[in-house]
């Protein structure tokens, strides 16, 4: 019998990078990053696996005739020129299979100058006269299997039982890297300290009361402002949308059955704030008990950073409820913990993560409820499969406290 070889061709233009094909590469044959898709022609062992989760045709398989019985039936070597090929060694391969076919009939006059190749992506086959049959491809609902007779190999078709679902929440792909979370730790960091210097000058606190409420307001504003426009310009660096690169928009062409619901969200949102409040009310009544209390700057309530009554309340609301939550989730969630789970795994990266956002507040008394609510944060994140559920838990969470202090304060 004929044989024949199955060869993948990779339109990198077609590619969106959602790493359905990663996924189910048992050999991790496929590398897909920001601007390349290769495959590792040493580790691939032609399952097709990567053709068939593939809904945007980006990689695709051909039947190359690699024995000259083979070519009898499929190509001519005046047809050379005409027939669809997806590399220069897959055109060498049948220009000689053709050469050797002719020989065998006896024909001694097989062209001596070879024409080139020509490669256009955009046909599926070369030619369609009944008179020079063409090379055949693989049909798209069908899975070639290569025996494993090694001097008679053959192509054996079979229908696919069902298509193959993707792990979402056990395997995911992230175009950030190391360098990228230590950039984006860095620069919160490097925020942090500008913005406690700035609130500890001597002039500011010598100012009268309404002065250190403006330059609060300020430096805070601040604050968070250079963070997310760094965050921006690092997504902008590697050649990524904010929206994507952040996790804050999942792409359409990816959704597939198992999508989260915003429904379920919603729902897992409301019980993890309800279990993050209790864990950090109980820690307080624990740590009371045994005799260990706040430190003192952590005593004194928003209503006297901000000032008292509803111009206050609204502006401890807008920066510590809605944009605090908002630049420390795109750190956290939308950039560390991606790479983190990615390299090591998801409950290291969460647990790494939550370890990481409790240590940036700078507080030993904050630091066990803080990293619970990390955990949580970074759980929600991963298998909700965007950052909105972990930015509304953590919302919450702050504008409880936001509202306790006020509703507190004398």
């Amino acid at each position: 019998m004929s044989g024949s070889s199955q060869h993948l061709t990779i339109f990198e233009d077609r590619c969106d990078r959602c790493g359905a094909c990663r996924s189910v590469c048992s050999r991790n044959a496929l590398k897909v990053g920001a601007a390349y898709v290769y495959v590792d022609w040493r580790k691939c062992e032609g399952c097709l696996s990567c053709v068939e989760v593939c809904d945007r045709n980006a990689i695709v398989s051909r039947i190359v005739p690699l024995r000259s019985s083979s070519v009898k039936s499929t190509v001519a070597v005046a047809d050379v020129n005409k027939v669809v090929v997806g590399s220069r060694a897959e055109a060498k391969a049948v220009r000689r299979a053709a050469e050797r076919a002719v020989k065998e009939k006896g024909n001694d006059r097989a062209p001596k100058k070879k024409g080139p190749i020509r490669i256009d992506e955009k046909q599926e086959i070369a030619s369609r006269s009944p008179e020079k049959p063409v090379v055949a491809l693989r049909p798209p609902e069908k899975r070639a299997v290569a025996s494993r007779s090694p001097d008679k190999p053959k192509i054996a078709f079979r229908r696919a039982e069902k298509p193959i679902r993707v792990a979402r929440k056990t395997t995911r792909q992230t175009q950030w890297t190391l360098l990228d979370a230590g950039a984006v730790l860095a620069i919160m960091i490097v925020a942090l300290l500008a913005k406690n210097v700035v609130l500890a000058l001597r002039e500011v606190s010598l100012m009268p009361q309404l002065g250190k409420l403006v330059v609060r307001v300020v430096v805070l504003s601040a604050f968070y402002v250079v963070q997310i426009a760094a965050f921006g310009w690092v997504a902008g660096r590697r050649g990524l949308r904010a929206a994507e690169g952040f996790g804050l928009r999942r792409d359409v062409d990816s959704r597939g059955e198992d999508t989260p619901s915003a429904l379920g969200s919603i729902g897992l949102v409301c019980a993890l704030f309800v279990g993050c409040e209790a864990v950090s009310i109980g820690y307080g009544f624990v740590m009371r008990a045994a005799g260990i209390m706040p430190p003192e700057r952590l005593s004194s309530d928003l209503a006297g950073v901000f000032g008292g009554g509803p111009v206050g309340f609204a502006l401890a609301f807008a920066l510590v409820a809605i944009a605090a939550p908002f630049a420390e989730e795109i750190a956290f969630r939308g950039i560390v913990l991606p790479v983190l789970g990615e390299k090591w795994g998801m409950w290291v990266g969460i647990g790494a993560t939550a370890l990481l956002y409790a240590a940036y507040h700078a507080n030993w008394w904050l630091f066990a409820p803080a990293a619970v609510l990390g955990m949580a944060l970074g759980w929600l994140a991963w298998t909700r499969e965007s950052l909105w559920p972990a930015i509304w838990l953590h919302v919450l969470y702050n504008a409880v406290a936001v509202i306790a202090a006020f509703a507190t304060a004398k």
